[in-house]
């Protein structure tokens, strides 16, 4: 039957995500590969297949001007896998085809960017079988790409709060550091020190805000319409909370604890992709984490006599998770394949040899033949 000659297909990624290195020199290293497998029950004509890498920009109006996203294409790249130099139409006779691929990941500008409503950033890898007399068949899959940040992006936020509330609450929370992975676990320690007699600390919440800043170029209609160049909207999410309620019977403190409350509160930030975004700064798109520490208190009679509230800035970046730890990468050995040897493995040439150390052919320093050249092999060399 007509466009019923591939039985099956299937598109293989080596890495479902890619970790790009810190510095952009070494990003001509890194490569997505993968493979496309296809059977045909019989042979078929077809105009070629090709792989594409394509990155798009969504981004939401939240209902201000546009009631639908705008979606942009931020790159694109592609690679032919089968095809004709003559452009014709060719036959691939019944069988079963492995096409390997690599796409280099060179210039590419921007990170995998989704979380809560919304996915700024995304790519996906195409294939396209072109066929003959018949609809196109495109297989897709996402594919997620990160940088590592810098080790001195959190170096400026500040690991703790301290102070006192009206001089009758001290208080002090802290966390290990600001810089923290895509669903990572972290303490935050508290303590604080009521310094009137009357007031007692019965609860502490822990929430980890997320908030967006959009600044969008308006469109020509908008810009006319309402006179502005730029669309800005900010919206926050809270990624995680808990509660922690101190039980004291009849409202008061033992004495022993009456000093010092002090509490370690675990963060467990959710490891979903859809459920956290990364940190994330650009001149469109902006988005900051902090950590909100808020301290309830009651009076003698017991009624809420105060509510405390702490911010601390978190950076939190993507990092390889078990299932894709080989996408670290390219490893000491796989840079220096390419590389000059050491300069212990360094022959000299004959040219800058002293010519009384060469006194016969049999002295000749052998030359070893470069990866790839054709030309035919000697131990001597031309001048």
């Amino acid at each position: 039957m007509l466009g019923k000659e591939i039985t099956s297909y299937d598109l293989q990624l080596s890495r479902p995500c890619i970790y790009l290195p810190i510095r952009q020199q070494n990003e001509s290293w890194e490569c997505l590969s993968g493979r496309f497998c296809l059977t045909l029950a019989r042979g078929a004509p077809f105009k070629g297949i090709k792989v594409q890498l394509i990155g798009k920009m969504k981004t939401p109006r939240y209902g201000i001007f546009v009631a639908q996203e705008c979606e942009e294409v931020t790159f694109e790249r592609s690679r032919s896998l089968a095809f004709s130099k003559t452009r014709n139409a060719f036959t691939m006779p019944a069988g079963y085809y492995e096409f390997p691929f690599e796409i280099p990941l060179s210039g590419l500008r921007f990170d995998t960017l989704v979380g809560p409503k919304h996915e700024y950033y995304t790519y996906r890898v195409e294939v396209t079988v072109q066929r003959w007399m018949w609809r196109d068949l495109v297989v897709s899959q996402p594919v997620g790409i990160f940088r590592y940040p810098k080790l001195d992006v959190a170096r400026s936020m500040t690991k703790a709060v301290a102070g006192h509330s009206n001089q009758d609450l001290a208080y002090h929370f802290s966390i290990p550091d600001t810089l923290i992975p895509h669903g990572g676990t972290f303490p935050v320690d508290c303590w604080f020190v009521p310094l009137s007699k009357s007031l007692t600390v019965t609860g502490i919440t822990v929430r980890v805000i997320e908030n967006h800043e959009l600044s969008l170029p308006a469109t020509a209609a908008e810009s006319v319409h309402y006179s502005t160049h730029f669309i800005t909207s900010n919206e926050s999410h809270v990624i995680f909370e808990e509660k922690h309620d101190f039980a004291f019977d009849g409202g008061a403190l033992p004495e022993k604890d009456a000093d010092v409350q002090q509490i370690s509160m675990p963060v467990r930030l959710p490891s979903d992709a859809g459920a956290c975004s990364q940190s994330y700064s650009s001149r469109k798109i902006k988005i900051k984490h902090v950590l909100l520490v808020t301290v309830e208190c009651i009076d003698g009679a017991g009624e809420c006599v105060k509510m405390l509230a702490e911010a601390i800035p978190l950076h939190i970046y993507m990092r390889p998770t078990g299932k894709d730890k080989e996408s670290r990468g390219p490893t000491s050995n796989e840079e220096s394949s390419n590389c000059p040897p050491v300069y212990g493995e360094h022959q000299l040439d004959l040219m800058v040899l002293d010519p009384t150390e060469v006194e016969a052919d049999d002295q000749v320093p052998c030359i070893t033949m470069c990866p790839g050249y054709e030309g035919a092999e000697s131990g001597e060399a031309v001048l």
